[in-house]
């Protein structure tokens, strides 16, 4: 395991140490860690992996981190959307794949993702393939390039790159979705300039999906019109 990762996993543990960090916010993350070693056991043995997690020391403008969704987050999303099956999802900077997995299986018309990192890539390929889940919308390349966003309604996106990225990004989106509504989950919404990106692309914050128990559960939602 690299360094980087190590001190990630000391990081997490070390909440536990924090007294600023509500008592009830350490139980359910406790669990929550606990579900995840037992994550890590059964997809050994599946010959899958979504759940270890994965720092890159250099990817800074691109975030560089990977932690997979937990399914309340994903189901907090899928709830909201509503009818699923006349809308496409994409997971932008998907890593291992697990949310696209989780839109296919919730019955999204179409699910994809956008993964600039090869070695993510190639795990995320190999996982949906073992768990059939189609890949004709998973792609290996930089955000701002891609040219199907038109395809899609429902755009998430965990702990984004940098808001200059984002930028661009968003502003493909918006571009692509004339006259026709869309949503973006935003997770995590700690930097303002990554809040002020969407506002300044054509978006506005249409509501907040708070979670009682884990602040960094939160999800700030965006719209480029009202959601039918």
């Amino acid at each position: 395991m690299k360094a980087s990762v190590r001190k990630r996993f000391h990081n997490y543990f070390n909440r536990y140490l924090d007294p600023n960090v509500p008592f009830r916010q350490k139980w359910v993350s406790g669990w929550r860690y606990i579900g995840m070693a037992f994550g890590l056991v059964v997809e050994k043995i599946r010959g899958v992996d979504y759940e270890m997690i994965y720092h890159e020391d250099n990817g800074a403008e691109h975030c560089g981190n990977y932690t997979m969704s937990p399914n309340k987050v994903l189901r907090r999303i899928f709830n909201d959307v509503g009818n699923l099956s006349d809308k496409g999802f994409i997971d932008i900077g998907c890593g291992k794949g697990y949310a696209v997995k989780m839109a296919h299986r919730a019955g999204f018309r179409i699910s994809g993702g956008v993964e600039y990192n090869r070695y993510l890539y190639d795990i995320c390929m190999s996982n949906l393939k073992k768990d059939n889940v189609p890949t004709e919308y998973v792609v290996c390349g930089m955000a701002q390039d891609y040219e199907e966003y038109g395809k899609f309604d429902v755009f998430y996106f965990n702990n984004p790159f940098q808001a200059d990225i984002l930028s661009e990004v968003l502003r493909k989106i918006y571009e692509t979705h004339s006259g026709r509504e869309c949503r973006c989950y935003y997770l995590n919404p700690t930097d303002k300039a990554k809040d002020e990106a969407f506002l300044n692309n054509g978006f506005k914050l249409v509501k907040v999906i708070e979670d009682p128990a884990e602040s960094y559960f939160k999800m700030n939602v965006y719209s480029n019109m009202e959601w039918d």
